[in-house]
């Protein structure tokens, strides 16, 4: 069967499991409904603002993240539901185009279409890759335009725009577009190509000062302080949750350092300069200075398959044969992952999980705040009368909008951390949600990972006692 057939069947499955498990694989979590939060409140009430990030000022003009994602949720809010089934499929449908156009290019630097299969597969079945192609965060918008770039759109100017969206993504990827977009400078000297490459960069600059109010101070102490709180976390656990993430796939992060180490070798004895493999150097530089998180990984992994496809057919065997336990390695894992979704499935929707919610809450005061899980955020979406506060940054509620008039707190179901390392003050237990059974599957069906299964809500006695369940407040 021919290469071109065998990836279009993988990219269907690819797309179909994605679809099929879209509401519940991952069950609604923090990061994504923090990205979330700032292009919800512009859509509600026209200002970029947020009362799920700690950042001070945020609460006032939100400029803690860039601002890419927020723009793209707010783009996507025009046309689709606020809801978590259609909040996630323009990552899916941006995931499966971002593969087929990565297949196609590798096709282009190999002459053997099966090797640009091979590497496509790797990148796709990769852990920390399949793990936040569907979480709803940034990195696969990012990997999208690094895509778009690597494609080779013949205008300069748009080369230079795709490359100065990536700060706007993250700012890790800074280095790595400052160093791309150096190299375009010294491939271009004529006056005109150079005005063509600088006019996309100034343009995002004003927009963003345009974006922030032109409050530069403001933008820098939120940034900073986001940044600080990072470096305090990466400082701890960044590489062991490196270690982590890849103790399950270990042919993939083998055949990586391995692959890489050759290509590091080859580079220096053939004297070849490898675009891509300089990029990757840059940036596991700035990975290595920020703190190796999984989350940041995906890029490594779409740059190094970048840097792979045209010296993988003149490989030794050996390397060929680490590359194929890589790769069933991570088809295992992301096999087991799906199944494990769909046998779990009942546990897992968030739909009837919210309706659950909304009929609990339905009589919730003006002035109600809830906080737990982050399912709780698409209920206070759809709730006027409800506020939602992340449990580990209530502090911004400490001078809310509205006087607060009652707390409630839910449970973050199996899997997830309860409300009793919360410290929850007296409260009252109102609901417990209890979906379908599970499927049982040979005897098992305690099936890993996260689900709103068991899920609690608590009404505290005394609202007052919501200062209580502030993380500086906590036992």
């Amino acid at each position: 069967m021919r290469a071109e057939r065998l990836f279009h069947i993988f990219l269907i499955l690819y797309l179909l499991l994605g679809l099929l498990n879209l509401d519940t694989l991952p069950v609604v979590w923090n990061d994504e409904v923090q990205n979330l939060d700032p292009a919800v409140q512009h859509f509600q009430t026209g200002k970029w603002v947020s009362w799920l990030w700690p950042n001070p000022g945020a609460t006032e003009q939100f400029a803690s993240y860039p601002p890419f994602i927020h723009h793209w949720h707010r783009l996507m809010l025009i046309f689709l539901p606020l809801k978590p089934f259609w909040v996630r499929l323009p990552f899916l449908l941006i995931t499966c185009l971002s593969l087929w156009a990565l297949f196609q290019i590798l096709k282009r630097s190999d002459s053997k279409a099966y090797w640009a299969l091979g590497i496509t597969l790797l990148f796709a079945w990769d852990r920390s890759v399949f793990e936040i192609a569907r979480s709803v965060r940034v990195e696969s918008l990012a990997m999208a335009l690094l895509i778009a770039y690597a494609w080779g759109p013949p205008s300069l100017w748009l080369r230079s725009f795709l490359l100065c969206l990536l700060p706007a993504c993250h700012l890790l990827l800074a280095p790595l577009a400052l160093g791309m977009f150096i190299f375009e400078g010294i491939k271009h000297p004529k006056l005109p190509d150079r005005a063509r490459l600088l006019s996309p960069a100034i343009g995002i600059s004003i927009y963003l000062l345009y974006h922030y109010n032109w409050d530069i101070s403001n933008a820098y102490h939120q940034m900073s302080y986001q940044v600080a709180k990072h470096s305090a976390l990466r400082a701890s656990n960044g590489l062991n949750e490196l270690l982590y993430t890849y103790k399950q796939a270990p042919f993939q992060a083998l055949f990586f350092f391995v692959a890489l180490l050759g290509l590091t070798y080859h580079q220096i004895r053939l004297r070849q300069h490898n675009f891509w493999l300089y990029a990757l150097g840059l940036y596991l530089l700035t990975l290595t200075a920020a703190q190796p998180l999984h989350r940041y990984w995906p890029m490594a992994w779409l740059l190094f398959s970048l840097a792979l496809a045209p010296l993988l057919s003149k490989s030794p065997k050996w390397l060929m044969g680490l590359g194929a336990l890589a790769l069933f390695n991570g088809a295992g894992l992301y096999t087991a992952r799906h199944f494990s979704a769909l046998a779990d499935r009942p546990a897992r929707l968030s739909e009837p999980a919210l309706a659950w919610l909304d009929q609990q809450l339905k009589t919730a005061p003006e002035g109600s705040l809830i906080t737990g899980s982050a399912l709780a955020t698409y209920a206070a979406y759809h709730n006027p009368n409800l506020e939602y506060g992340m449990p580990d940054y209530l502090q911004t509620f400490q001078q809310p909008r509205k006087a607060i008039t009652e707390v409630y707190v839910l449970d973050f179901g199996t899997g997830h951390r309860g409300p009793d390392t919360l410290s929850l003050p007296p409260a009252t237990c109102i609901g417990t949600y209890q979906p379908a059974q599970a499927m049982t599957v040979m005897g098992f069906k305690n099936w890993p990972g996260e689900s709103y299964q068991g899920m609690k809500l608590y009404r505290l006695k005394d609202p007052n006692d919501w200062t209580t369940l502030m993380p500086q407040a906590r036992p």
